[in-house]
């Protein structure tokens, strides 16, 4: 686990996830880090961040090797409401997706699914022109910009603007 472990590690399937949802890249990132079963403050294992997205939402997320029993969570906070992801990031399919609107919840249905499977199907359907994979290589990169974005900033604490690849 490098200096930026727990960005590259978690952070890149936390940035995929709101992009996805709110058809929004990252723009602005700031963030803490801590590393606190390590003790040290180069080596991250515990982390909160905000990302400003690309339509003006704000994300929150706080990620943990370290904080026992919580799981992944994904907040969007928008002008018309919240999507709340919890625990959707997990290798097996059991989180909730809500949406808050109106002071109301919302229960938003999820796919039961083995992740894996459906990712090398989706991958084998694109080879065999029969379909696109739902995570192409860009998003990954932008991914993985915002992940580097996010440890960028916890190690400066100032915000950090995400480098875009076109």
């Amino acid at each position: 686990m490098g200096r930026r472990g727990i960005y590259l590690d978690l952070s890149v399937h936390d940035i995929d996830l709101a992009t996805f949802l709110l058809e929004q890249a990252p723009v602005t990132v700031v963030a803490l880090g801590a590393g606190v079963a390590l003790g040290s403050n180069t080596v991250h294992d515990h982390a909160m961040y905000a990302l400003k997205m690309s339509g003006g939402t704000f994300v929150q997320v706080h990620e943990s090797f370290v904080t026992p029993d919580v799981e992944s969570q994904v907040v969007a906070l928008g002008s018309e409401g919240a999507l709340i992801a919890a625990g959707t990031l997990a290798q097996r399919s059991t989180g909730t997706l809500t949406r808050r609107v109106n002071g109301r919840n919302e229960s938003i249905p999820l796919r039961a699914n083995d992740l894996y499977a459906d990712t090398v199907e989706q991958f084998l359907d694109a080879i065999a022109g029969t379909g696109s994979p739902r995570a192409t290589g860009r998003d990954g990169l932008a991914a993985i910009a915002g992940a580097e974005a996010v440890g960028k900033a916890a190690a400066t604490g100032r915000a950090v603007a995400v480098k875009r690849h076109e």
